[in-house]
């Protein structure tokens, strides 16, 4: 028997410890996961495509993870594959993530999913769908009190400059290109490049003088930086700007700065700056053989537009007639393709617009069909409270008419008090009589005890009918209260609350939406909107539920709600531990009572 007894305990040790390592194990895995995620978002900026290969590594992995960590694996593929330029195809994949963040996500996580989703667009050629996921994106950024992550913010800004610059929207491409600068020069991360899309805007809306303005600076800042060799394709493009508004002094000096920095990388507006800048410097051959340099480097449709006009200008100056007209030639089929090109893009731009107008008429289509519902419910909801109201009228009827029972035989079991006061009197007389007299106090003994006895069944009896009285009491108490609360919900109902509004306003609380904070009088409205769907659910968790304080009654309710253990912390600012392990214990000792009504 010893031995079977050292057995069992050997195998329930085994058990524990098996138990133990594998949960440990498990967590660890988690925890390496975690890591890596990290490890290759930081490489999604330096590094994207070995990023992607990583990503592609675990792939197998993915359907064994968890919610959170799918999505965020989910998020980085999508991150890299944007990072490393590798065009997006389909929105399947990002409209999940942005779904699953939108109910479990963070500010940041929620602005990351949107801006990608714009991404998508964007690369899909939907520019109207790009601009309004990068407006939700910078609209959560706005409207949250949690600490942003500036490098997507500044991102959001850029992609929303250029949606509106490719739709010829200059005022708002500015208004987007100075939120980037204004963000990063706050943050002191300010880029050259985001001085030159504020430029770039202000020279499209013809202010020259604020355009200058921003020029200079951005030079000011690759001067400060000594970053000369990352940026020759911005001071190119200055010296091409002044040659052409004929201030060759300054086309001169940005000339001079470009050919002193270039370390053998040539950038891509390099000739054609040189050719504008020889043009207007009256040196006509060197302006030639640079346009001529362009023309054979840039296949782009509105390159050569730009180069087969600046050569046909030089020519016409050199008087070489024929070879202009050659060039005239070349530069009017290249502008008319590239018409044709701008008139495809406008079409197309056109096109997603008319879809997006469609949607937006389907989804007021939708919100009309759901305001006939919501009227319906709240005729329900009326009609629910009209049978309430009777139902209660009905119920205080009763309890008046049990009342006065109780009244009568308050009364009865009072006559019954004195009777038997009356008789221990009685008795008590006996007694003195009997001690005088001995001989018939010995006679009458058997007599005495019988009613001894019979006086003590009768304190029994009286015992019990007082505890049964006050047992009736407290009830009667009880049921007071109720009706009190039952009242109070009743006005509140009378002058315009809601139960369904101030569900509502605890789950939009739980999810994060419209800023919404509880109070006081949110609480006693919940209690009582559910007391009044469920009479007895305070009666059932008072009895249920040991050691009842105030913040376990909170959660009682909320669980009564239907709201999860994480909406409750969020709610309640519990901490994280405490709100699992009190929701848990709480509905396993409610059970029923939080379904067996229509909260």
């Amino acid at each position: 028997m010893k031995k079977v007894a050292i057995l069992v305990l050997c195998i329930i040790c085994s058990f524990i410890v098996g138990k133990y390592f594998g949960s440990f194990n498990a967590n660890s895995t988690s925890q390496n996961l975690q890591d890596f995620l990290a490890h290759v978002d930081s490489l999604c900026y330096s590094e994207p495509k070995n990023a992607c290969e990583k990503l592609d590594s675990i792939e197998t992995q993915i359907e064994n993870m968890e919610d959170r960590t799918r999505h965020r694996y989910l998020l980085l593929k999508i991150k890299a594959q944007d990072k490393a330029f590798i065009p997006h195809t389909s929105d399947s994949l990002i409209k999940e993530v942005v779904s699953y963040y939108d109910q479990n996500g963070f500010a940041n996580e929620r602005m990351e999913a949107y801006y990608y989703l714009g991404s998508v667009h964007r690369d899909m050629h939907d520019a109207p769908g790009a601009a309004r996921n990068y407006l939700k994106a910078v609209e959560i950024a706005q409207q949250t009190d949690e600490k942003i992550d500036t490098l997507i913010l500044s991102n959001i800004y850029s992609q929303l400059s250029f949606i509106y610059f490719k739709l010829h929207d200059f005022k708002n491409a500015l208004k987007f290109s100075k939120n980037e600068y204004l963000l990063q020069d706050r943050i002191g991360k300010l880029d050259e490049r985001s001085l030159m899309d504020v430029a770039t805007c202000y020279q499209h809306l013809g202010l020259k003088d604020s355009m200058q303005l921003y020029y200079d600076q951005a030079i000011n800042l690759i001067k400060q930086d000594a970053s000369y060799s990352s940026n020759t394709d911005i001071i190119a493009e200055q010296a091409s700007f002044y040659a052409k508004e004929d201030s060759i002094k300054k086309a001169t000096e940005l000339v001079s700065l470009l050919d002193d920095h270039l370390d053998g990388r040539i950038p891509r507006n390099y000739y054609m700056a040189k050719a504008v800048y020889f043009q207007h410097a009256n040196q006509l051959d060197s302006s030639a053989i640079y346009y001529q340099k362009v023309l054979e480097s840039d296949l782009s449709l509105s390159g050569n537009c730009e180069e087969a006009r600046g050569l046909m200008e030089v020519l016409s100056e050199q008087g070489k007639t024929e070879d202009a007209l050659k060039y005239a030639h070349l530069y009017a089929t290249n502008i008319d393709s590239f018409n044709l090109k701008q008139q495809q893009a406008l079409a197309e731009d056109a096109h997603n617009e008319y879809q997006y107008n469609r949607d937006i008429e389907a989804e007021a289509a939708a919100y009309k069909k759901s305001s006939a519902l919501w009227r319906t419910s709240v005729f329900v909801l009326l009609i629910s409270f009209l049978l309430v109201g009777i139902i209660t009228y009905i119920y205080m009827k009763y309890r008046k008419k049990l009342k006065h029972k109780l009244f009568k035989k308050d009364l009865e079991l009072h006559d019954k008090e004195s009777i038997i006061e009356n008789q221990r009197r009685s008795i008590s007389e006996q007694q003195s009589i009997i001690a005088g007299k001995e001989v018939e106090i010995q006679r009458n003994e058997s007599i005495i005890e019988l009613n001894q006895v019979r006086i003590e069944k009768q304190d029994k009896i009286l015992a019990q009918r007082e505890k049964i009285i006050e047992q009736q009491k407290e009830r009667i108490k009880k049921t007071e209260e109720r009706n009190t609360r039952l009242t109070k919900v009743k006005l509140n109902t009378a002058a315009g609350v809601s139960k369904k509004k101030i569900f509502r306003k605890f789950k939009d609380a739980a999810n994060y939406k419209n800023g919404v904070r509880i109070n006081g009088d949110d609480w006693s409205l919940l209690m009582d909107a559910i007391n009044l769907a469920d009479p007895d659910f305070l009666y059932k968790a008072e009895k249920r539920i040991k050691k009842l304080n105030e913040r376990k009654l909170k959660i009682c309710y909320l669980l009564k709600l239907g709201l999860s253990w994480s909406e409750i912390m969020v709610v309640t600012d519990i901490p994280r531990s405490s709100a699992h392990r009190l929701s848990k214990e709480i509905s396993e000792l409610l059970g029923d009572a939080l379904d067996d009504s229509d909260v």
